[in-house]
């Protein structure tokens, strides 16, 4: 993308720091209780300093888990909602880790510490833990969805130029899913992945039913930019906790299930 001269802006919206992407050249840190915010360089910067203790203190506040969950959740949104502000042309990457355990959002929003504790380490394995599941999962996506659309009719609203839109998951839900044994794992679930794309009008991009992510960027750009990029082979791989790098390769659900990529601007 620098390449063809666009900036690569990315903001801070996951608990977990192992699914950032913070080499952007503009990376939004969320705002602490302290009051503050910085970039990447800057962050780095004062963490070398005695001015990280202080800051470490006046975020002690902010050490629960789930309250720092929704915070970051929120800060990513809001930031996406006012994408279309950014200098052009740019490519902005945000990451949700939601809807995705601790579920700590309610269906109209409010703040919820959700009593079922899970893990992906630890399968569910009691009818009222998944029961339980199943609905903080379907309350928070609720919200969730309205946040999503709030953004995108932000960013079509206000873009000056036609943008492209891409909503993709990394993984399904993993409410029957036991990490360390495949044969105990619904398989269909945890693969089961959200696609859709927004191209600018006049673009097209020949998707089928089985796409998959790998060739996510392989259709934009050979349709926005004429890259002329060969698609890979469509296909899905499983493996367990215990043995990460043994990849199982299991059947693509989506076409066998009927189910639909989307893709606008045709």
């Amino acid at each position: 993308m620098r390449q063809l001269g666009y900036r690569t802006v990315a903001f801070d919206a996951a608990i977990f720091d192992h699914v950032q992407v913070t080499n952007t050249d503009v990376f939004y840190r969320t705002p602490t209780l302290s009051g503050f915010a910085f970039d990447n360089f800057h962050y780095q910067l004062i963490s070398l300093t005695p001015v990280r203790i202080l800051l470490n203190w006046l975020e002690n506040d902010e050490s629960k888990y789930n309250e720092l969950h929704r915070k970051k959740i929120l800060h990513g949104f809001g930031k996406l909602k006012q994408a279309h502000t950014l200098r052009s042309p740019v490519f902005v990457y945000a990451h949700f880790l939601a809807p995705h355990h601790p579920h700590v959002f309610g269906a109209n929003g409010e703040p919820v510490d959700p009593a079922i504790r899970v893990s992906y380490y630890t399968p569910i394995d009691d009818t009222v833990a998944r029961n339980a599941f199943a609905k903080t999962y379907r309350d928070e996506l609720h919200y969730l969805n309205k946040l999503l659309m709030q953004s995108i009719d932000s960013i079509l609203a206000n873009s000056k130029t036609e943008p492209v839109i891409i909503l993709q998951s990394d993984h399904g839900s993993d409410a029957f899913i036991d990490a360390n044994d495949m044969a105990k794992s619904n398989v269909k679930e945890r693969i089961a992945n959200l696609f859709a794309m927004r191209l600018p009008a006049g673009k097209k991009a020949p998707l089928h039913d089985q796409v998959t992510p790998v060739n996510t960027f392989r259709y934009v750009f050979n349709s926005c930019f004429n890259a002329g990029l060969p698609l890979l082979p469509d296909k899905s791989y499983y493996s367990t906790h215990k043995e990460m790098f043994n990849f199982t390769e299991v059947p693509n659900f989506c076409g066998a299930a009927g189910g639909k990529n989307a893709v606008a601007g045709e």
